[in-house]
């Protein structure tokens, strides 16, 4: 039943030394052939939509074009040498509200429509935060402490000072194992940039691949204040947003002293005296003599239609079930109270 915090980074940091080894790309390691650059238009393109699934309206009309370039020198490069495009003017903090919305899908935790915080570095000291956007479905492994971002396993994403950005576009790099990968840099505000290293299926890149990268490139933004967060399509309490571990298969939420973990669930619950704790729109189902005798966490068990408040399409009208681990009905309601 237990489910500590060190089992969840653990999982997370399983990808760890090969993300560290590939952001070292960013900031200059030597990496082998640039196979080519690739101009984009660096025009912001967020869409505004609430947590539903429609794109809403976007903050610019300018379509972004997509131009390729294949490198003539064969001979080994670094990434600041692979200028992609021209330079695009950075843009700076403008106050913005922006949500986080946690859904569960084919038996993984993922988040829709949302912004998250991109994480930083010590080294990053100058660098302000920095929010992206991301459009539609995605998994992601991420720690708000640490200083990484991965979205759907392919994805690197980290924030770097501006000083180290030496352009806005993306190049294609062949690694030091042959592997074929995507890196992007966008220079967002004075003091921080975006940038973002991604991992090919294949061994060249396709429209879809890059059409990817620039997207997180141009969804990224300075000054994002998260105001609305929602769990399963019900509204929580947004100081919750601001320190998240999450993977496909567990979510640390922490306010405070209130540390709560979230888990998809497909058991049937324990026989016994069960009672119903109603906290905001939530009802859920818990008994206070099933609990952890190391860690003193309860299970609470939340069931909620598979379409989660009309959050996330679904040919399903089924019910889907989850698992809240808290120490005391208090940070339940803390959570959906507020």
């Amino acid at each position: 039943m237990r489910m500590d915090r060190e089992s969840i980074i653990k999982y997370i940091s399983i990808v760890l030394a090969a993300v560290a080894l590939i952001l070292g790309i960013v900031t200059s390691v030597n990496v082998g052939n640039v196979k080519k650059s690739i101009s984009f238009d660096t025009s912001v393109d967020v869409a505004l939509a609430g947590p539903g699934t429609g794109s809403g309206s976007t903050e610019t009309a300018a379509e972004a074009e997509t131009e390729t370039s294949t490198e003539g020198d064969s001979g080994t490069e670094t990434g600041t040498e692979a200028e992609a495009g021209t330079e695009a003017p950075a843009q700076e903090s403008a106050s913005q509200s922006g949500s986080t919305n946690i859904i569960l899908k084919d038996g993984s935790l993922k988040l829709v429509n949302s912004f998250i915080r991109v994480p930083k570095t010590d080294a990053e000291t100058t660098s302000e935060d920095l929010f992206v956007y991301l459009e539609g479905e995605n998994t992601v492994r991420y720690d708000s402490g640490s200083d990484y971002l991965v979205v759907n396993d392919q994805a690197v994403v980290k924030t770097i000072n501006a000083v180290d950005a030496t352009y806005n576009g993306i190049s294609e790099f062949t690694g030091a194992d042959g592997t074929p990968i995507l890196i992007g840099e966008r220079q967002v505000s004075s003091t921080s940039a975006i940038a973002v290293v991604y991992t090919l299926g294949s061994t060249e890149s396709t429209e879809e691949d890059i059409a990817v990268v620039q997207s997180i490139l141009n969804n990224a933004r300075a000054g994002v204040k998260i105001d609305t967060f929602t769990i399963f399509g019900q509204p929580a309490n947004p100081d919750f947003a601001q320190n998240i571990v999450m993977t496909d298969k567990a979510v640390e939420l922490t306010n405070g002293s209130d540390v709560i973990y979230i888990s998809p669930y497909t058991g049937t619950f324990a026989s016994g005296n069960t009672s119903p704790l109603t906290a905001g729109a939530v009802t859920m189902t818990y008994n206070s003599e099933i609990m952890d005798s190391q860690s003193g966490y309860i299970p609470y068990i939340y069931e909620f239609s598979a379409d989660q408040n009309g959050i996330t399409s679904t040919e399903s009208d089924g019910v889907l079930m989850a698992k809240f681990l808290a120490q005391k009905n208090l940070q339940i309601i803390n959570l959906f109270e507020f």
